[in-house]
């Protein structure tokens, strides 16, 4: 059975690294899956990468590596899960690296139309995906469900499941909010400074750097799992506030 959690401060404050660290994650599954689909690597932005020229053109198979990114993406939240029934010491990471996979942008991407990896996939396929989107939304529903659902059997005691669960789907989204912005900035820096393979420096060392603070923030982390476990703030008062 999943261990009971809280959405104590050091709880969301994880999700900031590991938010930054999951989109990179996300990014860089895409480009290199790319390069041998292309013949050659692309670019590699925050955001966003892209191909090698022509390559979409001439290799229609290269949309596999827009595929790669969700499904890694997916992969991560499936992890976080397993990671959170499991219980112990890796429990908070485990919610947090769910949460930080943002199942709730995805989904809201998918079943609106505005982009997204998998309606870009869906557009390559089948051409004209509107038609598709509903199966396309509950495919992908399916898929973030199972992961969703462990994280809101992980509320703790006083804190109602769907609060608990929207507390966890909606931060990362608004650190991303907040990050969009400095990493657009940190595009711009040197962009043609590369360390190799379509990597600029700017983004090799900004992520060395996050790493070392989501590495800083391992063992408050796991303390938090037990003070959760052992119900403190659970009762009376909204856990964490005190």
């Amino acid at each position: 059975m999943p261990p009971t959690l809280s959405p104590t401060p050091r709880l969301l404050l994880a999700l900031l690294p590991l938010t930054f660290l999951s989109a990179q994650a996300h990014e860089l599954t895409h480009h290199l899956v790319a390069a041998p689909l292309c013949g050659g690597f692309g670019r590699l932005y925050f955001w966003t990468f892209t191909v090698a020229p022509g390559c979409y053109e001439a290799r229609p198979w290269a949309v596999l590596a827009t595929a790669a990114g969700p499904l890694f993406t997916y992969g991560l939240m499936y992890v976080g899960a397993g990671l959170l029934w499991r219980g112990g010491g890796a429990a908070a990471w485990g919610a947090a690296l769910l949460a930080a996979q943002m199942p709730l942008a995805r989904l809201v991407t998918v079943a609106t139309g505005r982009g997204g990896d998998e309606g870009l996939v869906a557009r390559a396929l089948l051409g004209d995906a509107s038609a598709w989107r509903p199966v396309i939304g509950v495919a992908a529903l399916a898929l973030m469900g199972p992961p969703v659902w462990a994280l809101a059997r992980a509320a703790a005691p006083g804190w109602p499941r769907a609060r608990w669960t929207l507390a966890l789907l909606l931060v990362p989204m608004l650190w991303s909010v907040l990050l969009r912005p400095l990493e657009t900035r940190l595009d711009g820096l040197a962009p043609e400074a590369l360390l190799g393979a379509g990597v600029p420096w700017v983004i090799a060392v900004t992520d060395s750097l996050v790493v070392l603070a989501l590495l800083a923030l391992w063992r408050p982390l796991a303390r938090a799992v037990a003070t959760a476990e052992r119900g403190e703030g659970a009762s009376g008062t909204a856990p964490g506030t005190r």
